[in-house]
């Protein structure tokens, strides 16, 4: 709801387009096998669509790369790749034409290693630290294993015990080093009394289980720089919002520190209020 409905997180600047006719979409062999390309990770660092259509002109995308387009010739704008959408190999030459064009500049995308960062900087999957991290002026964390730690802007949180996606999204439309009211959310793992998988990565789904919720055990510290504050109370919330328990947070040199314990003296704690005085 804050990355997308509320837009903490912006969009990308630019767009690459498989364009192709209803004709090309119906018959061509090339993508039967889906109308995504292999290379669609590139989704998580810029725009990537196909576009059906029949009419000739300019494609409204900087990077175009075409199926075949059996509507005659185009002048298609931007930047156009000759190369095969569906061969594997053409995801390395998209990344290689932003590049050339001074878009991901910092940039630590990496197909082969499936490290793929945004090209605003707000997103970073990295697949080898097996981590991703969030970082919005309005919302910042991520998701890390035990001992690992995530930085985003004015954040920073380590994963104490057990793996955790862990993040804090203002609450009054200000960044997060001004804002005076905060949620912080620790999510370890939840599975229904009972239920059952088919394997480890939990794909299949065998049994849902019953009640009670079962929670994963888990710790983790968030420390978050604060502009000006001269107090900051935190509190355990339940999921309606209703505060559970106070929690001993300390603030130093403009450090506000919260230790995050999913076990709590009134059952499972999974989110936190922050309130700052200034």
């Amino acid at each position: 709801m804050a990355l997308y409905l509320r837009g903490d997180m912006g969009e990308a600047k630019h767009t690459v387009a498989v364009p192709m006719t209803g004709k090309e979409l119906l018959d061509d062999p090339k993508h039967h096998g889906g109308v995504a390309p292999s290379w669609n990770a590139l989704g998580l660092v810029t725009r990537v669509g196909t576009l059906v259509t029949d009419k000739a002109g300019k494609i409204n995308a900087d990077i175009v790369v075409p199926l075949a387009w059996d509507a005659g010739p185009q002048d298609w704008g931007g930047v156009v790749l000759a190369a095969d959408p569906y061969n594997a190999a053409t995801g390395q030459k998209v990344l290689d034409a932003m590049k050339a064009k001074g878009w991901l500049k910092g940039n630590v995308t990496d197909l082969p290693t499936n490290r793929l960062e945004s090209e605003n900087g707000e997103l970073l999957i990295d697949a080898p630290r097996d981590t991703m991290v969030l970082d919005t002026p309005r919302t910042a964390g991520g998701y890390a294993p035990e001992g690992g730690k995530i930085a985003a802007g004015p954040v920073t949180i380590t994963m104490d015990r057990t793996f955790a996606t862990v993040w804090v999204s203002s609450l009054d439309d200000q960044p997060i080093q001004r804002s005076s009211r905060m949620l912080i959310a620790h999510l370890t793992d939840l599975q229904n009394t009972g239920e059952r998988f088919g394997e480890k990565a939990c794909q299949t789904l065998l049994d849902w289980g019953k009640l009670p919720y079962l929670v994963r055990d888990g710790e983790a510290t968030m420390s978050i720089k604060l502009d000006g504050a001269k107090a900051a109370h935190v509190w355990a919330v339940a999921t309606s919002g209703r505060r559970v328990a106070p929690v001993d947070a300390t603030l130093k040199d403009g450090t506000l520190t919260v230790p995050l314990k999913v076990r709590g003296p009134q059952g499972a704690q999974l989110m936190y209020e922050v309130q700052v005085e200034r």
